[in-house]
């Protein structure tokens, strides 16, 4: 019987796959989600919200499920469709996911930002640092999944890594809190993961009163960023002075630890939504010439975390400076 010939051997009619999974995905070969993100203030092009409706939340007990107290759903169903509002008049595109399945209840599947991390050559999957969040590994992969969304890698072993920990100072060159959330076994891991593409990951000590990396800093342009005083570092301000990143630095008041007016999205350079009623914040922000939306999300912060965190961002415009090799 000769083989050659036929198609599913490699011939007549066999069509090699020739370009790389970055090239790929730079094209937009799987035709449906736009993926990418290579710094943290470049125009904001596509996120995800999870649907409150989807999740069964707590009524009691929310210390079990990491919250600070039970939320009311009206009112968090209320902010979720206001802030998918939002994003829409600011031009951002809007996913919609869902907690789906016969899983246990995970309520911590509002915060998107820590489920994955869409890079250029893919999503970096999320290994949750707290056991009450580890099912809620498999809505995302289906989530993803729905939105064509091809997966890059995750950490495995006793590695763990929230998205939220992997910050882009610049395209080729990444920011890796290690602390609660992501541990030291994640960071050799996605060193390792990324360096065969020549990304660069610096790994950020972070004190136990910050969950995420985000929680210390957040860009609002190439050289500006937002910092937290207690827990930014001094190898943190180090790496940032020599990017040539001025910093605003914020105390540990009610408005950043309780209404979390840091944990903004940048919508561009210089133009974020923030958290409502913390003018104080908005004020410093607007004498550095950024333009500010305002939306309420305290039932998210009831829930522990902002609406960074409840935004997982899928792509963002590619930097002037240029993206990675897609070689």
């Amino acid at each position: 019987m000769t083989y050659e010939f036929r198609s599913s051997f490699g011939g007549a009619g066999y069509q090699p796959r020739l370009k790389s999974s970055v090239a790929e995905i730079a094209a937009n070969a799987f035709g449906k989600t736009q993926i990418g993100v290579a710094s943290e203030w470049m125009p904001l092009r596509h996120v995800t919200l999870a649907d409150p409706s989807s999740i069964d939340f707590p009524r009691e007990n929310a210390a079990a499920y990491l919250m600070r107290r039970p939320v009311n759903e009206n009112e968090l169903r209320t902010q979720f469709e206001g802030l998918k509002a939002l994003y829409g008049e600011l031009g951002v595109e809007v996913s919609v996911v869902y907690a789906r399945g016969p899983f246990d209840r995970c309520p911590n599947f509002l915060f998107q930002r820590d489920l994955f991390n869409a890079t250029q050559f893919g999503a970096v999957m999320a290994r949750m640092g707290a056991r009450q969040r580890a099912i809620e590994e498999i809505h995302c992969q289906v989530a993803l999944a729905d939105l064509a969304i091809p997966i890059f890698g995750t950490v495995v072993k006793k590695a763990t890594f929230e998205g939220a920990d992997l910050l882009w100072l610049r395209p080729g060159v990444g920011l890796l809190g290690v602390g609660t959330r992501t541990n030291i076994d994640a960071a050799y891991q996605l060193t390792n993961l990324f360096r065969p593409f020549g990304v660069s990951i610096m790994t950020i000590d972070l004190p136990s009163q910050v969950q995420h990396l985000l929680g210390a800093v957040n860009f609002l342009d190439r050289d500006l960023a937002a910092v937290r005083a207690d827990a930014c570092n001094n190898k943190l301000r180090g790496v940032l002075k020599m990017h040539g990143i001025k910093t605003l630095e914020f105390e540990p008041v009610e408005e950043i630890t309780e209404r979390l007016a840091m944990n903004f999205v940048t919508i561009g350079p210089r133009k974020i939504v923030m958290p409502s009623g913390c003018d104080r914040t908005r004020a410093a922000f607007e004498s550095e010439s950024v333009e500010v939306y305002e939306t309420d999300i305290s039932e998210y912060a009831a829930a522990e975390g902002g609406m960074a965190c409840a935004t997982g961002v899928v792509s963002r415009a590619p930097d002037i400076e240029g993206e990675f090799d897609s070689r």
